[in-house]
């Protein structure tokens, strides 16, 4: 979505440095790549942490185990700034695994997730990433062909862009008057939803729906999420994992949000 200028591109370079040398090395081996996908969900909370590892223990073999013991240590350095640039490194060497390995992968994720009994804003986009990314090559995804206007999806719309103002809790700026920051980039009418009203299963389906836009709306759409979560003059670092990982399910690059 646009050419990146000097200011993204410094940024990028940022981004890329913040990466431990270790993590980014053992990214490019798919053991590792595994290691560190399950090293992103692994909980703060010790009683949860103790389950995550007891399940990979039930379900990894001992090479695996051996790996995420050693990268462990690891887990304080990532800095919430890298989760994607780091789980975007893991892509090729993950699509080096078998059928099986795939299969165990995407069923331990989903069983780190929900560990908790709960799935938070981060751990959808990393799972959304994962399986986006992945599907094509093991599950036979096949990207399909975007007619839709945004009138046939304004609910959809809706649904994405007041998820992205209810995001930062601490904003300065009330969730209206983020949600008004792109109205004027549509033609049509939406209005922010209630709180209560939202949830991640419904957002999961509206991205989706989202993916059936015409090639040339992509683009206006984003900027309307980006302006949503800049209204306050700061963007998070889970808004803009949203934003980007809303942006990777459209097909539709951005660079880095500076």
């Amino acid at each position: 979505m646009g050419n990146p200028d000097a200011t993204q591109l410094d940024r990028a370079r940022q981004l890329i440095a913040l990466i431990p040398a270790a993590l980014a090395d053992e990214a490019r081996e798919p053991y590792s790549a595994i290691a560190i996908v399950y090293l992103l969900l692994l909980d703060a909370d010790t009683v949860i942490l103790d389950r995550q590892l007891m399940r990979l223990a039930a379900s990894a073999d001992i090479n695996l185990m051996l790996r995420q013991q050693d990268l462990l240590p690891l887990r304080d350095q990532i800095n919430p700034a890298i989760r994607l640039p780091l789980l975007e490194l893991t892509m090729p060497a993950l699509r080096q695994l078998t059928q099986r390995q795939y299969v165990l992968f995407k069923d331990n994720i989903d069983a780190l997730i929900r560990a908790d009994q709960k799935m938070g804003l981060s751990e959808w986009a990393l799972q959304k990433f994962v399986v986006k990314h992945l599907g094509e090559a093991f599950d036979r995804h096949q990207r399909r062909a975007g007619g839709k206007r945004y009138a046939a999806v304004s609910k959809d719309c809706a649904m994405l862009l007041s998820m992205l103002a209810y995001c930062d809790a601490t904003s300065s700026v009330e969730p209206s008057a983020a949600f008004e920051q792109f109205c004027h980039l549509f033609d049509i009418k939406i209005a922010l939803l209630p709180r209560e009203s939202m949830s991640l299963e419904l957002l999961n389906a509206s991205v989706d729906s989202l993916t059936r836009l015409r090639p040339l709306l992509k683009p206006r759409l984003l900027k309307a999420c980006i302006a949503t979560i800049t209204a306050d003059g700061i963007a998070t670092p889970i808004e803009i994992e949203l934003v980007r990982t809303v942006a990777d399910m459209l097909d539709c690059p951005m660079p880095p949000i500076v």
